[in-house]
């Protein structure tokens, strides 16, 4: 397996779950938020690995080719991704980029941990304050 292959099944992923969450959106916004949140991930990690596969590896563990293609390792999340696209690759994403894709994780994460019945439209979920009084 090359580190090319890998990364076109990387972003085919990555396009799979974008184009699940436009077509969840109307019908079922739960998933919608978890897909593109799912997306936005697996995009950045992309990005990250058309420099070199051992920048999307967490850094609590080495890099080692042959856990990498087995997918036995953790993939960097998405502030370790952006922080190392901002470091090593120098071409990071814009904060105002990286605080609404963190709006849709804490977001995704409500929905996940907690089954969120009351679903915000998505200019609310991305732009929005945060309120300081529920978190």
């Amino acid at each position: 397996m090359r580190a090319d292959d890998l990364f076109e099944r990387l972003v085919d992923n990555a396009l799979d779950f974008l184009s699940r969450s436009i077509d969840d959106l109307e019908r079922s916004p739960k998933y919608s938020v978890i897909h593109f949140h799912a997306a936005v991930e697996l995009l950045v990690t992309a990005r990250l690995m058309s420099e070199h596969w051992a920048l999307v590896v967490a850094k609590r563990q080495d890099a080692d080719w042959e856990k990498f293609v087995a997918g036995d390792f953790q993939f960097v999340s998405l502030e370790e991704a952006a922080g190392k696209l901002e470091k090593v690759v120098r071409s990071g994403l814009t904060k105002p980029s990286l605080q609404a894709f963190q709006n849709v994780g804490k977001h995704r994460n409500k929905m996940v941990h907690f089954s969120t019945k009351r679903i915000r439209p998505w200019r609310t979920v991305i732009y929005a304050p945060r309120s300081r009084k529920n978190n």
